[in-house]
């Protein structure tokens, strides 16, 4: 037999703990905006991850995550968001446009969940909403308001969510098979 040795010495690094990221988009369902990101990684807990996420424009929103690994093999997994948003939209009441209408979001969740293998996990947790619609300008102060008025519209929820997810896709990008 062959009694010769060769060594391999590999040299890796993490990524930065912080990073800052900016784009610029057009579309026209939101219209021109600065998207700015902001990540930072084992904040408060190895293994984690916050990100936070502002698109300043006609329709802002904004987006902060905190993600994190736990348990043993890291099998467990805790995700919390808060997304918030205000768009001026149109909508309809019974098939009737009523147009200008100021819509706020907020959302808030959190969820615990354990991969099972590499193809599915479940997971637990809670989820807040809020939801309120109010017209640009306020329907009382026109001449000849509309039918239809919203003066203001609010919706609140609080649930409670049990997931299960398996993905059966062979590539994660363009797969040829699976769901």
């Amino acid at each position: 037999g062959d009694t010769a040795s060769t060594a391999l010495t590999l040299r890796a690094t993490e990524k930065p703990t912080n990073a800052v990221k900016f784009a610029v988009h057009f579309d026209t369902d939101r219209g021109a905006g600065l998207i700015l990101n902001f990540t930072k990684r084992n904040w408060l807990l190895r293994s984690s991850r916050l990100v936070g996420t502002l698109d300043l424009a006609e329709n802002p929103k904004a987006r902060l995550n905190y993600f994190y690994y736990t348990g043993n093999k890291s099998r467990w997994w805790h995700h919390t968001e808060v997304y918030a948003e205000r768009l001026l939209m149109n909508t309809y009441i019974e098939g009737t446009p009523i147009p200008n209408i100021l819509n706020r979001y907020l959302g808030i969740s959190t969820q615990l969940n354990q991969s099972i293998n590499k193809e599915s996990f479940w997971g637990f947790g809670l989820l807040w909403q809020n939801t309120q619609l109010k017209p640009k300008v306020d329907p009382r102060t026109e001449s000849s308001p509309d039918p239809i008025e919203i003066i203001e519209y609010n919706f609140q929820t609080l649930g409670a969510k049990l997931q299960y997810q398996i993905n059966t896709t062979d590539l994660v990008y363009f797969p040829t098979r699976g769901k």
